[in-house]
């Protein structure tokens, strides 16, 4: 019989109900040191470049040329998510075929949901918004997006707001 592995990450062990966390090896590892976090960088040079040459290599199999302003804006708003930057690729095809020109890198549908909430808690502060963002948040919850990802993105366009 043979075994099978798994290898489960989590940010906190507290969110890992008590059954698994009986079965399983915990591994607990450390914050960067500061010489990790210097070479950073030139990971994430590295990662650009890895997501340039695929983005291209699609590019190229659609029989198309992406120029560097759209490739350069592609880059900076998917943070090093491939799969965010393909999509994002693909729906700047559909908003304008040539890239050409000034092209706004649409957001999700859920980010810009979540800059509505942001905005409506900027607005006014009081019980009754609080339960209407209450409303929206569970919202966003029930289309599986990860509660840590519906409060840090509403935190930043709060910040946004806010200046």
């Amino acid at each position: 019989m043979t075994n099978m592995r798994l290898i489960l990450c989590a940010s906190s062990t507290s969110k890992i109900i008590a059954p698994i966390r009986s079965r399983c090896l915990l591994v607990r590892v450390a914050a960067p040191d500061e010489s990790e976090v210097s070479s950073y960088s030139y990971k994430t040079d590295q990662a650009d470049d890895q997501m340039t040459k695929v983005l291209q290599h699609v590019a190229k199999k659609e029989r198309f040329h992406i120029p560097d302003p759209a490739l350069n804006s592609i880059l900076s708003t998917t943070n090093g998510n491939l799969r965010k930057a393909l999509l994002v690729f693909e729906a700047m095809r559909m908003q304008k075929p040539d890239l050409s020109g000034d092209i706004e890198v649409a957001k999700a549908d859920w980010e810009t949901y979540c800059g509505k909430i942001a905005d409506s808690i900027v607005k006014e502060q009081s019980a009754a918004r609080l339960l209407e963002v209450r409303g929206k948040v569970y919202e966003l919850l029930s289309h599986c997006i990860p509660p840590t990802v519906v409060l840090k993105v509403n935190q930043s366009c709060g910040e946004e707001r806010l200046g």
